[in-house]
C-alpha cells in the first residue's frame, strides 16, 4: 500500500466513522423522544434523521475545514439541547444524553488505542518496508476500530437499556451531579489522547513507550469512569423512585386524615341525631302525660320551651 493509498483509506474510514457514530448517537436517543421512554412520540424516524444530519454536518465540516475534534463534539453538544422542543424532550434530557454518549465514545476509543499500540509495536513497526509499514497499519486500525465500535455499541447498549428500565426525573441540581462523571471522562480521554503523540527534540514519542504501564492503567482508568456514570444513573434513578413513592405516600397520608375527619364529622352528626331521637321521645311522653291530664294551660307552655329550645338550638348549629 503506497502513501496516496493509505490517505484515500484514512478518509474513507473517517466518513464511515462519522455516518456510524451518527446512526448510533440517532438511536440512543430515540426511545427519550416524547419527554419519557415509556411515552411513544409522534414521527421518530424524522428525530432520528435531524440527529444524524446535526452530528453528520458537524463533523464533515471538521474534517473538510479542519476543526478540532472537541469543538465539533462542544457544537454538537450544545445543537441537540437547544432544538429539545422538536425532539420533545427536556432540554437538560439531550444535553445529559449528548454527554453520555460522547463519553462512552471516547472511553470506548481509549481502550481500544491500548489494543492498537499492542499490535503496532509487536506486528506493523517491526517491518521494514513503507509499504509493508502502511498495510499492516491499515489492517491493525481496521482490526481495532471493529473492536472499538463492537465495545462502544455494547457499552451504549447497557446505558440506554439502565436508563429505560426506571425514569429518570432529575430535579434542582442533579443534572450538574448526574453530568460531572461523564464530563470528567471526556476531560480525561482529552488529556490521555493529547498525551499521546508528542515530538521531544524532533523525535515523536508514544506516552506507552515511555510508561507501559498506561497500557493497562488507562483502560482501568476508562472502565472506572463508565461504572462511575452507571452507578449515578442508577442512584439518580432509585432518588426518583423515592421522591414519587413519598409523593404518593403524603398524598395517601392527606387522604386518610380527611377520611378521619370525615368520619369524626359523621360520628358526631350521629350522636347527636341520637340525642334527638332520645329528646323527642321524652317530648313525646310529656305531651302525652299533659293531654292526660288536659290541661291546657301547662301544655302550651311546655311547647313554649320547647320552641325556645329549638331555637336555640338552630342558633347553635348555625354559629357552628
Amino acid at each position: 500500500m503506497n502513501e496516496a493509498a493509505f490517505l484515500a483509506f484514512e478518509n474513507i474510514t473517517a466518513v464511515m466513522e462519522t455516518i456510524l457514530y451518527g446512526g448510533s448517537m440517532a438511536a440512543f436517543f430515540s426511545p427519550f423522544f416524547g419527554g419519557t421512554a415509556s411515552k411513544k412520540s409522534q414521527r421518530p424516524f424524522e428525530k432520528m434523521l435531524l440527529i444524524f444530519i446535526i452530528y453528520c454536518a458537524v463533523y464533515f465540516a471538521g474534517i473538510a475545514v479542519p476543526i478540532y475534534n472537541w469543538q465539533c463534539m462542544t457544537a454538537v453538544i450544545l445543537l441537540l439541547p437547544a432544538i429539545h422542543h422538536i425532539l420533545e424532550m427536556e432540554r437538560k434530557t439531550a444535553f445529559f444524553l449528548a454527554i453520555l454518549f460522547f463519553s462512552i465514545r471516547g472511553l470506548s476509543r481509549l481502550t481500544a488505542e491500548s489494543l492498537y499500540f499492542i499490535v503496532n509495536e509487536r506486528f506493523v513497526v517491526v517491518k521494514k518496508e513503507l509499504d509493508a509499514i502502511l498495510y499492516g497499519t491499515a489492517v491493525n486500525y481496521t482490526a481495532t476500530a471493529l473492536l472499538q465500535f463492537a465495545l462502544f455499541f455494547f457499552l451504549l447498549y447497557l446505558m440506554g437499556r439502565r436508563l429505560r428500565s426506571a425514569p429518570l426525573l432529575l430535579c434542582g441540581k442533579e443534572p450538574i451531579y448526574l453530568c460531572l462523571i461523564p464530563v470528567v471522562g471526556i476531560l480525561f480521554t482529552s488529556l490521555i489522547y493529547a498525551m499521546l503523540f508528542h515530538v521531544k527534540d524532533g523525535v515523536p514519542f508514544q506516552v506507552y513507550e515511555q510508561y507501559p504501564s498506561f497500557v493497562v492503567l488507562v483502560p482501568c482508568g476508562a472502565a472506572l469512569f463508565y461504572v462511575g456514570t452507571l452507578a449515578a444513573v442508577l442512584s439518580c434513578q432509585e432518588m426518583a423512585v423515592l421522591r414519587e413513592e413519598r409523593r404518593a405516600h403524603f398524598a395517601a397520608e392527606q387522604q386518610i386524615r380527611a377520611m378521619q375527619k370525615q368520619m369524626a364529622e359523621s360520628e358526631q352528626m350521629y350522636l347527636g341525631i341520637r340525642q334527638l331521637r332520645h329528646d323527642i321521645r321524652n317530648h313525646i311522653t310529656n305531651l302525652k302525660g299533659l293531654a292526660q291530664k288536659k290541661d291546657a294551660a301547662e301544655l302550651e307552655q311546655y311547647l313554649s320551651r320547647m320552641e325556645e329550645n329549638l331555637r336555640d338550638h338552630t342558633m347553635k348549629g348555625d354559629n357552628q
